[in-house]
C-alpha cells in the first residue's frame, strides 16, 4: 500500500463511496518567492469568490493577511525559502451538502494549525465539488521556528483532517 493510501472502503449498505481528497500544493521551488505568497492568498481570498460565512483567519489582520504573514516572516528575518503552505481538501458537493460545514472544517482545521502559525481559510463552490483551501505562514508567531513539511507532518495533517471528517462518513485521500 502507497503512501497515505487505505484499504479501499465499502459501504456496508451498498451505497456510494464517500471520499474527500487531500492535495498539497508546496512543491520544490514553487512556493519560495515573496510575490507568490500574496498571489495565492489574493486568488482564494477573492471578493467576488467568498461568502463571509465561508471564509476564516486566525493570527492575521482579515484586511491584510499577507502583510500580517510579512510582517511575522521580516520579524524572524526569515524572508527566504517557502513563504506559504497551501493545500485543498475537495469534497463532492453530494458528500458535504452544508457550506455551514465547510466552512466549520475549515475553521477547526486553522484553528489547530493555528496554534503556532497564521493561517487561512476560503470554501469554494463549484457545480460537482467543494474545495477548502487552507494556507498557512510556515514561519512560527511564537518563535520563528520554521514548519517542517516532510512524511511525518503530513501524516499528521492527513489524520487530523480525517478525524474531522469521520463525523460525515467521508474517506480522506492524499493525492
Amino acid at each position: 500500500m502507497g503512501y497515505g493510501a487505505r484499504p479501499f472502503p465499502f459501504n456496508s449498505e451498498g451505497g456510494d463511496l464517500i471520499v474527500a481528497t487531500l492535495k498539497i500544493y508546496n512543491k520544490q521551488g514553487c512556493y519560495d518567492k515573496m510575490y507568490t505568497r500574496k498571489k495565492i492568498l489574493h486568488f482564494f481570498t477573492e471578493d467576488h469568490k467568498i461568502d463571509p460565512i465561508l471564509f476564516g483567519c486566525t493570527g492575521v489582520d482579515r484586511n491584510d493577511i499577507e502583510g500580517s504573514m510579512a510582517a511575522v516572516s521580516s520579524r524572524f528575518n526569515k524572508n527566504f525559502g517557502i513563504q506559504l503552505y497551501h493545500f485543498v481538501v475537495s469534497i463532492d458537493c453530494k458528500e458535504l451538502d452544508s457550506r455551514a460545514a465547510a466552512s466549520i472544517l475549515g475553521r477547526r482545521i486553522i484553528d489547530q494549525i493555528g496554534e503556532k502559525y497564521q493561517a487561512v481559510y476560503a470554501v469554494h463552490e463549484f457545480k460537482t465539488h467543494i474545495e477548502l483551501h487552507i494556507a498557512f505562514n510556515p514561519v512560527s508567531f511564537l518563535d520563528g521556528v520554521e514548519y517542517q513539511s516532510n512524511n511525518d507532518s503530513i501524516n499528521v495533517l492527513q489524520n487530523f483532517i480525517q478525524g474531522l471528517l469521520d463525523r460525515y462518513g467521508i474517506i480522506l485521500y492524499l493525492i
